[in-house]
């Protein structure tokens, strides 16, 4: 999978850009401003058809425009031909089609183009609350299933239910019940798909951090907000009593939609104890394998590195580069400085740089 072109119009500080990757690998080098964090918010976009930056698309709207565009030419894994993603927002609707004709649903369009994309927020992953972390693992299974998607779907409308019915007094406990066994299976099957996830993430991470020589290990802990047991019956005889606190608050108490996972760093928490440069680091190797886990069963990616990297010091940049360079996806760094660390890591690799100007 390889995106070929790019081309964008009314979409941040553009009116319109076009540029080609010819490569592998390309750094796109600029000034603060300069649009190269934009470049990579377009081509994020046009996977997920949101930003990473704002969850308003018309902040994506150059000012004083009324819509913005982007046009991708894309090499799919799925026939190794060339095709063309057009994407467009106007009057508070998306339009998304591949090769002229319009696209029904989401899975259609990640037959066509993935995107991995490591940004300073995701650091968030680790140092914030547990909705980022559903997020991110929810996102690394729809990649990999995208059924998933229709199962949170479900998880939050069957919790939103179960929560109306904590809410209101006139709810007898047979319904109590039966929003609790719908909640219970959904959550079981959800809860089981992140646990499974987190475990294959834990083995390749581990796997990439042997390769930069410390000694230090990674786990990924899932953490319901109440147990599951092994059946619903079993369930339900230890959660009742906590109706009447339900009742109380006026939602639910259980679900996956409050499940949380950690982080540990050699069996000490990464959100207290990591230092910061230990926190990007671990963030690096999670979305390294997720890359490596969707070629696992066949599916091909794009890394989308948006100024992650320069934190780091010559030595580690130099590491991470090496266990992403020269591999069969593709991989698009920005980068804020002339000579910058990064260009000395990849000085014997074949790179394209693409600079931009105000």
């Amino acid at each position: 999978m390889k995106v070929c072109s790019v081309e964008l119009k009314n979409f941040r500080c553009f009116d319109t850009y076009k540029t080609n990757f010819n490569n592998s690998t390309i750094v796109i080098e600029g000034s603060n401003g300069s649009g190269k964090s934009s470049i990579l918010e377009a081509l994020h976009y046009a996977c997920y058809l949101r930003s990473f930056r704002t969850h308003i698309p018309q902040e994506l709207i150059k000012n004083n425009c009324d819509h913005f565009s982007i046009k991708l030419d894309v090499i799919s894994n799925t026939d190794n031909i060339s095709h063309t993603i057009n994407i467009g927002f106007a009057n508070k609707k998306k339009i998304v089609k591949i090769d002229g004709t319009p696209i029904t649903s989401y899975e259609q369009l990640t037959q066509y183009y993935r995107t991995i994309t490591l940004t300073e927020e995701d650091i968030f992953i680790i140092q914030a609350g547990p909705e980022y972390r559903r997020s991110f693992i929810d996102q690394v299974i729809m990649l990999c299933d995208s059924n998933h998607l229709s199962y949170i779907k479900k998880l939050k409308h069957i919790a939103l239910q179960r929560s109306a019915a904590c809410a209101s007094a006139q709810t007898s406990f047979d319904t109590h019940e039966l929003w609790a066994e719908q909640l219970w299976n959904i959550s079981d099957l959800v809860s089981k798909s992140r646990n499974n996830a987190l475990h294959k993430l834990q083995a390749i991470t581990n796997e990439l951090l042997d390769q930069f020589n410390i000694a230090l290990t990674i786990k990924y802990q899932y953490e319901p907000r109440k147990p599951l047991y092994d059946n619903f019956s079993t369930f339900w005889s230890h959660y009742q009593t906590y109706l009447h606190v339900e009742q109380r608050v006026g939602r639910t108490l259980f679900g996956a939609h409050l499940d949380d996972f950690s982080i540990e760093l050699s069996n000490h928490s990464s959100r207290i104890y990591a230092s910061r440069g230990q926190q990007k680091l671990i963030c690096v190797l999670l979305k390294v394998a997720q890359i490596i886990l969707l070629e696992q069963i066949g599916k091909k990616s794009i890394f989308l590195l948006d100024d992650f990297l320069t934190d780091f010091d010559l030595m580690r940049i130099t590491q991470i580069v090496n266990i992403i360079k020269d591999k069969t996806y593709q991989q698009i760094f920005t980068c804020p400085l002339t000579k910058s660390p990064l260009h000395s890591s990849l000085k014997d690799s074949d790179f394209t740089l693409i600079e931009l100007n105000h």
